[in-house]
């Protein structure tokens, strides 16, 4: 009578090699979901610049109903661009102010667009391209239909970024650290950025109150000063060894 040998893997070992196996695939999982995240289309890193046209990018958190984030993304954007065509900016410049607004240095500013524009932007402007990535949902809007480049790349090097006045447009760069999010982190650069504008501004007011005739006006006197500016962002970067996210926008007179 010959005795049969089967060879077996022990159940523990067989339990080590899945649990192995299972935190390589973590491990996989999450370094594909952050090379996601660092590839985004071109015309994120480089927005489309025609004369005249304005483009804006909005923001979400990747939901698990991604209806929810493109709806949100759609939204933030709309914001966005209803800011950054026209909006009126109302810098206090002798005293310290009170009540809702942006702080620049101590001083009350306050960035205001209007929401009857923003109702007709929701119906007017296009929808150009949209991108999703582990965690995050960007929307771009236009005021028209353009060509854009929708390559998904790496942030572009260099930080080579123009600061301060140049006649009548201003440029200027907001930057924020990693948040939790990557739609606040963005977010929050965006908002330092034109805030960061808004302060050469008060700074350099003479520089943006010359007359058609070419006259400056002194307003250095005055409590406030009123302007109306448009936005355009021209460039995002992020850092990939510090997680910095840059954002550079050029802040010009808007036209009435």
């Amino acid at each position: 009578m010959t005795n049969a040998v089967t060879n077996r893997t022990h159940p523990s070992k067989r339990m080590m090699f899945t649990a192995i196996s299972s935190l390589i695939l973590v491990f996989v999982q999450m370094s594909n979901a952050a090379e996601d995240s660092l590839l985004l289309p071109e015309w994120f890193w480089n927005p489309p610049s025609i004369g005249g046209e304005c483009f804006a990018v909005g923001y979400s958190r990747r939901y698990e109903h991604l209806e929810s984030s493109f709806g949100e993304a759609h939204k933030d954007a709309i914001r966005a661009l209803n800011r950054d065509l026209h909006c009126q900016v109302d810098v206090p410049l002798g005293t310290t102010g009170t009540g809702r607004g942006m702080r620049v240095w101590g001083k009350e500013v306050r960035i205001e667009s209007d929401t009857a524009v923003e109702a007709l932007l929701m119906e007017s402007a296009v929808r150009l391209d949209s991108c999703v990535t582990a965690d995050l949902v960007l929307m771009l809007v236009g005021t028209s239909i353009t060509e854009i480049d929708k390559r998904r790349v790496r942030s572009p090097v260099g930080r080579d970024i123009p600061r301060g006045i140049d006649q009548d447009r201003i440029s200027a760069a907001g930057s924020a650290q990693p948040y939790v999010y990557e739609a606040s982190s963005w977010q929050a650069a965006e908002f330092e950025a034109r805030l960061q504008a808004v302060g050469y501004i008060q700074t350099s007011v003479r520089a943006l109150t010359k007359s058609e005739k070419g006259v400056v006006t002194t307003v250095t006197d005055q409590v406030s000063f009123v302007e109306h500016l448009r936005f355009d962002c021209v460039a995002r970067r992020r850092d990939p060894l510090t997680g910095e996210h840059l954002v550079i926008v050029i802040a010009s007179k808007a036209v009435k």
